[in-house]
């Protein structure tokens, strides 16, 4: 690679990307920038031309290293340090609010406060960083609004996630943004002091925004009216979550948020029309430069939109300077730009796929094109196109994702040009209509029919079979020999590297004993008995627990859900599948549910509805909302009621249910858990559910044998784990599935004491992540994902 600028961009990222690993002390690495500063500067002087690219390169990792580091140290003033402190802060609103009314006729406001001191800005301690502030109110009280200095009381609390692997980090996300903070108050405890705030671009936009809502209101329907918002502007509200889904199997979900792809479009616009017009290439550069601009901020300058305008208006200067061929070193210039500006984008999630997906369709894309046969409309470009991107971040499309969409090469050809159209004819549609009314309006209705057209045929392709196929997640090992075999087999590699044409050539006997020899390896490896896992999912206020047997069955027990009234966001589909997926588990042989209470089954419907469940055990009570719905989606799943004694043996692994009351015809209560043993070779795992002292102490008449891991019950509740229940049970460890800052009080300090009194390792789901332990029967191992 002889492209400087691309090498050095390497290796930064590079270093940041090794920074994201590191936890030593931060003064190590100065002192190694030192000395190679030191070294590099006295050998730079009698160093060959040839190698000053080497040092170069070492001097850039170590500064993405070091910028990385550095990026992430809080200040000692930031407002996050007053975290679990009821306060008063003094800020001024960061952002224009957003409203979301809530079905009991009252709404949550949402914004960003910069904070600037605690208590009133008189005498008190001055502080630094963003807070987003939820403040729950009536429909009339009044709202804060952009520039406002405000007062706003209440309990300040760390950001936090789901802390289970290929899950987006949701801390550093919103340190991206500026937030290290996060409160929820009332509307009378939201003082205004400046009644008037600034009127900026963002208000202007707001409004402009509305209004261009109602007016695709009055020329489609709600659904089509959200759809085309979303693609114009971002966002997936209102649309449809299956239609959502849809998008996301054909592997063109990003067309429903404003992307590079749109900011392409609309420079591709003006390129042709220049062309058409014979313009000078500086005018049209000029004009696309203002078009991206003014679509940037039309959509609202959010991140991911300003990193495409970014990366489009590098791309139209490269066409100004004549250097429109040199795509790659504006790829690296936009790179090394952004990620030394902000490092911690290598930890983003539209980054890696924005600039994978654009860096595969440089560096791919012709080889590719060239190697594939040429093909009537512009076919063959889209297929190479949507290979080489989905080549360039497949590793990617595995950890988030767990899969490859098959059903994208067909859809990048039917669905994706009518959007582009819809996308084109909706901007000059909301253009015209700002002059002529009923020329907007013909352009919406236009509109209206081919969203209409391109969510039929995506239902179509999503439903396809083999539509979408699952790739396991890799490791870092993985990811690293995938990128080299890519760069090998399309010749990016030092020249010393022989091609792949060349190594078959020379060694063909060889390179087919190789090949023989990994699969073979592969084969017996898939089939050799694996370790017992038990996984303990970070599911928040809830629980779900994974059991893998060695031949790679699966038992699922408990799904977690959601425990509040907001209901939008369904655990199964976005925490515990995606874990399943993670780790390759595309079916169940039983799903266990303790009981039907939200935080333990709420996810279940979603997991049924997804994966082939061969048995359901349930809790025998009346069966909860969320059972109903588990009921309906079954299938052919056999449905098992609980009764203790009952004995389940995979692989070598002994389930048992220990305990299972009934409360037919009675109010749900926690006695009813069902109490599940896992034991295989020495070790032993006990998941109480919900179970409170009552029911443990008819445990206890019954007899309980000692156990290893004890899933704590009840989150940890002051009812559940009492003192004879330790002493008969005499656990090594003992695991709290629970939810960060929950309003209950989980888990309760006596029940920690107790705990800590029996010597008992303690694991918990909201300060360590997913909890997982591992055994082959006779030694075991336990790690968590913050470790």
């Amino acid at each position: 690679m002889s492209n400087p600028l691309l090498v050095v961009t390497a290796a930064f990222i590079a270093g940041a990307g090794l920074g994201h690993f590191y936890y030593g002390p931060l003064s190590v690495i100065y002192m190694i920038d030192g000395l190679y500063l030191v070294f590099g500067i006295a050998y730079f002087f009698r160093c060959p031309w040839h190698r000053v690219l080497y040092l170069l390169a070492v001097l850039f990792f170590l500064a993405g290293m070091t910028r990385y580091l550095t990026a992430g140290i809080i200040p000692e003033s930031d407002i996050s340090h007053f975290a679990g402190q009821g306060v008063t802060i003094a800020g001024t609103v960061a952002d224009v609010p957003q409203i979301t009314n809530l079905p009991d006729g009252t709404r949550r406001l949402k914004f960003k406060l910069t904070a600037e001191t605690v208590g009133s800005y008189h005498g008190n301690p001055m502080v630094s960083g963003g807070i987003l502030v939820y403040v729950a109110q009536k429909n009339n009280d009044s709202m804060v609004a952009y520039g406002q200095k405000v007062l706003v009381t209440g309990m300040v609390v760390l950001p936090h996630g789901y802390n289970n692997p290929g899950m987006i980090d949701m801390v550093k996300l919103y340190q991206r943004q500026g937030i290290t903070a996060r409160m929820a108050t009332s509307a009378k405890l939201v003082k205004i002091i400046t009644v008037t705030g600034q009127s900026s671009w963002r208000d202007h936009l707001a409004v402009w925004h509305e209004r261009i809502k109602k007016e695709m209101l009055q020329a489609m329907p709600p659904k089509d009216a959200a759809m085309l918002n979303g693609i114009l502007f971002g966002g997936y509200e209102g649309i449809d979550r299956q239609v959502v889904r849809d998008f996301a199997t054909t592997g063109i979900i990003h067309i429903l948020s404003v992307s590079g792809s749109h900011i392409a479009l609309v420079a591709g616009f003006i390129y042709g029309l220049g062309k058409r017009f014979k313009w000078h290439n500086r005018l049209i550069a000029a004009v696309a430069s203002a078009a991206i601009l003014f679509y940037a901020i039309f959509s609202g300058m959010t991140p991911p939109v300003v990193r495409s305008a970014f990366m489009g208006l590098v791309l139209l200067l490269a066409t100004v300077l004549g250097r429109e061929k040199d795509a790659a070193t504006a790829l690296a210039f936009s790179a090394l730009a952004m990620v030394a500006r902000q490092p911690g984008l290598i930890d983003d999630i539209s980054f890696q796929l924005s600039f994978g997906s654009t860096a595969g369709l440089i560096f791919l894309y012709p080889p590719i094109a060239g190697k594939l046969p040429k093909l009537p409309g512009g076919i063959t470009d889209i297929l190479s196109a949507t290979l080489a991107a989905q080549a360039a971040v497949l590793p990617f499309l595995a950890w988030y994702f767990n899969s490859f969409s098959l059903s994208s090469f067909i859809a990048n050809i039917l669905v994706v040009p009518p959007i582009e159209l819809m996308v084109l004819l909706g901007l000059l549609g909301i253009l015209a209509g700002l002059l002529f009314s009923m020329a907007g309006h013909l352009a919406l209705i236009c509109c209206s029919l081919l969203i209409g057209l391109v969510v039929q045929i995506n239902s179509f392709l999503a439903m396809l079979p083999a539509s979408k196929i699952y790739i396991p997640a890799p490791g870092i090992l993985a990811v690293l020999v995938y990128y080299f075999l890519l760069a090998w087999l399309f010749g990016y590699l030092p020249k010393y590297f022989l091609s792949p044409a060349r190594v078959w050539t020379r060694w063909p006997a060889r390179v087919s004993g190789v090949v023989l020899f990994l699969a073979i390896s592969f084969l017996f490896y898939s089939f050799y008995p694996q370790p017992v896992v038990v996984h303990f999912i970070d599911v928040g206020q809830g629980d779900a627990t994974l059991i893998t047997t060695p031949h790679g069955r699966a038992v699922l027990v408990d799904t977690g859900g959601s425990a509040g009234s907001d209901n939008d966001f369904d655990v199964g589909e976005r925490v515990t599948l995606p874990y399943l997926k993670h780790y390759g588990i595309n079916s169940l042989d039983y799903l266990v549910l303790t009981h039907g209470h939200q935080d333990h089954a709420g996810g279940a419907a979603f997991i049924v509805k997804s994966l082939p469940v061969k048995n359901i055990v349930l809790a025998r009570e009346d069966y909860s909302p969320a059972v109903q719905a588990i009921m309906r989606l079954k299938g052919s799943s056999a449905v098992i009621p609980a009764y203790r004694g009952e004995r389940i043996l995979l692989d070598g692994v002994l389930i048992q249910v220990l305990h299972a009351a009934s409360s037919t015809g009675q109010v749900q209560r926690n006695e009813v858990s069902s109490v599940v043993r896992v034991s295989y070779g020495k070790y032993s795992f006990l998941l109480t559910g919900d179970l409170e002292k009552q029911g443990e102490a008819a445990m206890l008449t019954n007899g309980v044998p000692p156990t290893t891991v004890l899933k704590v019950g009840h989150h940890g509740a002051k009812t559940s784990t009492s003192e004879e229940f330790l002493q008969a049970l005499k656990p090594q460890y003992a695991v709290i599935s629970v939810g960060y800052n929950n309003h209950f009080g989980h888990p309760h300090a006596e029940t920690i004491q107790k705990l800590l009194k029996h010597t008992i390792k303690i694991y918990r789901t909201d300060r360590q992540g997913a909890v997982v332990f591992s055994t082959d029967g006779e030694t075991l191992a336990v790690k968590t994902f913050t470790n």
